[in-house]
């Protein structure tokens, strides 16, 4: 896959994920790990370019948005694994450094 094509899967993947979490309060670990998959791929490409495209930015503003606004719907576990998973993703993301 092409970055044009991984990107378009991220932004599917996180509004999946988004909905998931925010419409049916459940954390789901399964979209969680393939978001994080095709996030890795891309973190991979955009080192080597040196640059992220326009078209991911405001997916990954929201993802990490969703994942650090907390909800008092979220079982316990289910907002454990939120927090957990808001500072993975901005790990992964601290790594473009």
């Amino acid at each position: 896959m092409n970055e044009a094509e991984l990107t378009s899967q991220f932004c599917n993947l996180s509004l999946d994920f988004i909905t998931s979490l925010r419409c049916e309060n459940f954390f789901d670990k399964n979209l969680f790990n393939d978001l994080k998959a095709v996030l890795l791929k891309l973190i991979s490409i955009w080192e080597t370019e040196k640059k992220i495209p326009i078209k991911a930015v405001p997916c990954l503003c929201d993802l990490v948005s969703q994942l650090s606004g907390g909800s008092r719907f979220l079982s316990e576990s289910d907002a454990v694994l939120t927090e957990d998973a808001g500072l993975e993703i901005l790990d992964m993301m601290h790594s473009l450094e």
